[in-house]
């Protein structure tokens, strides 16, 4: 086993503060945000019997009911075990029903339940409203609206960059096929 090499101390041995050390990441800063947001709404959806994970699955049922477990999985960006946990839950607290396709025998389509149903009129502008109302406390409008462009073109600025570095899936080459070389780089004055 290769033994590491201990971290160097700081200038006056004091602990290192990680919330100073990634104060300017701005992963760090959207995460720790996400976080404390997340706590907040579960404080406003527990009195309802409600947990955060149920909670993004809800909201895209309370728009398009009776779809397939993958496709509300991609949907809420959660990994098809994750989805399965949830529903799970979500059937044993009485708000959805899984169902056989039609269909496709092997499908499943999750169903709201009268009562998963019911909770949209209660929890949706409620919670959206004050999930809002309180982070956004002190900020005009002109702030919020350009925070919102922010984190857009901080997630299309991602986007774009992972779908540059994505391997080109729409050639297929030949296993006889020469290798292709990369194009000469021409030297400008």
């Amino acid at each position: 086993m290769k033994k590491t090499k201990p971290l160097a101390p700081t200038a006056d041995d004091s602990p290192v503060d990680p919330d100073s050390v990634f104060a300017s990441s701005t992963g760090y800063q959207i995460r720790k945000t996400q976080r404390m947001q997340e706590r907040f709404l579960q404080e406003l959806i527990a009195p309802h019997d409600i947990q955060v994970g149920m909670w993004y699955f809800l909201r895209v049922l309370w728009f398009e009911d009776e779809i397939t477990q993958r496709e509300l999985s991609r949907r809420v960006g959660a990994s098809e075990p994750t989805t399965l946990e949830q529903l799970k839950k979500m059937q044993q607290r009485g708000l959805i029903n899984r169902l056989k396709s039609k269909t496709d025998r092997r499908e499943l389509r999750v169903v709201l339940t009268p009562e998963g149903r019911a909770l949209k009129n209660v929890l949706l502008k409620y919670v959206v409203t004050e999930s809002n109302r309180v982070p956004l406390r002190g900020f005009s409008k002109a702030e919020i609206d350009r925070f919102h462009d922010y984190l857009h073109r901080f997630r299309e600025n991602i986007r774009a960059a992972r779908l540059a570095s994505a391997p080109n899936t729409s050639k297929t080459t030949s296993p006889k096929a020469p290798p292709t070389k990369a194009p000469r780089k021409v030297k400008t004055t």
